[in-house]
Formats: structure tokens, sequence, C-alpha cells
């Protein structure tokens, strides 16, 4: 379990044994999507996937114990950035097949329902496509 006051299952922090006690509770995973991209000269790279990740958190204990927030997905697609040092860009494809990937091993653990909280806006084309895909699996 995680660390802070408040609870939340925060995927990263748990162990297989704590997972599977918790399974029978949570309703939906919560998947946080983000980008490694500038952010101007003081901007850090992490923004978009830490401001997903932290407001999936307070949506996790929100709704703890029902659901899981998953690992966060750090690399998007920002390939319009891609000429500023150190930016990290996914194909969309690549991208698509990631995040369909976790849905999918979310399903085997019997979690069926998922959204995604998303901090980069240049995801949302494919965020839109792995949830109308996701659909016909």
């Amino acid at each position: 379990m995680s660390s802070d006051k408040a609870k939340v299952l925060y995927l990263p922090e748990l162990t297989w044994p704590e997972v599977k006690e918790a399974l029978p509770d949570i309703k939906v995973a919560i998947i946080p999507v983000g980008s490694t991209e500038q952010h101007g000269p003081h901007g850090t790279f992490q923004t978009d996937f830490a401001a997903a990740r932290e407001f999936s958190l307070l949506l996790g204990q929100a709704l703890y114990p029902n659901a899981l927030v998953t690992t966060p997905v750090p690399v998007g697609i920002s390939e319009h950035h891609i000429r500023f040092p150190g930016t990290l860009s996914l194909r969309a494809s690549t991208f698509v097949d990631v995040l369909l990937d976790i849905a999918v091993s979310l399903k085997k653990h019997g979690i069926k329902r998922f959204f995604f909280v998303n901090g980069h806006g240049g995801n949302e084309p494919g965020l839109t496509i792995v949830t109308v895909s996701y659909t016909h699996l």
C-alpha cells in the first residue's frame, strides 16, 4: 500500500500478493499517460506524466478500494517536439499498441474497466483509437 496517509492502490508500490488480495474490490484501473518532452527552458521533461500521475493518485484515493492506479506511461506521441534535445516520442502505432497491451493485461487479471488520465494533448488521437479498439477485443 502507499506510504501516504490517504489510501490508494498504486501498482508500483504494491506486491503481487497485495494486488491479488485487492482484486475482488477493484472495479476500474486508472492509467496515467503523459509524455517526456520539453516545457520551455525552465520546465522539466516529466511535467506531463507527473501531472497525470498525481491527478490519478488523487482519483485513486477518492475511489479507494475500488480503483487501481497503474504505473504511468511516461512516453507519448511527441514528434512535434523532437527538435528539443531530450524529447522522447513513440510512433502513433507503438503508442496505441502499448496502451492496448496494458488494457489487455489488466483484463487478464479481471479488471475490465479502465480509463486514461492524459497529461499530453498529442496523445488524444491515439487514446481515441485505443478506446474504440478495446471495445472490440
